[in-house]
């Protein structure tokens, strides 16, 4: 059994009891989050950078752009989750039913359940 988080509205919620395949689900941390795949994963989250899966290496000095990120979730067809800070990559994916977890938007909601 795997948590997702689906967009609702301007924050994301996350949905109970989502179930994927043998797999799992996996996520892609964007280039300003490239720092979290080694903590993920050592958490035992399946995680790759953008980086990774658009350029085949590691090296950040290689920019991706938005849309190609965009177009890899899109191909991926809801296999992988973004994890981004992005504001218009987020909205790109809400658009299309992607999954993506925007980072600010869980901030927010732990400090308005902690007030």
């Amino acid at each position: 059994m795997v948590t997702r988080l689906l967009y609702q509205g301007p924050m994301y919620k996350v949905s109970e009891n989502a179930h994927q395949g043998a797999e799992g689900m996996k996520y892609v941390v964007d280039q300003m989050l490239a720092g979290m795949k080694k903590e993920l994963r050592a958490q035992g989250i399946d995680c790759e950078t953008a980086t990774k899966l658009v350029r085949g290496t590691e090296d950040s000095s290689l920019k991706v752009k938005d849309v190609e990120i965009f177009q890899l979730l899109k191909r991926e067809g809801g296999r992988l989750t973004l994890i981004t800070l992005d504001n218009d990559l987020s909205e790109y994916c809400r658009a299309e039913l992607l999954p993506c977890i925007r980072v600010q938007d869980l901030v927010v909601e732990h400090i308005k359940t902690r007030t």
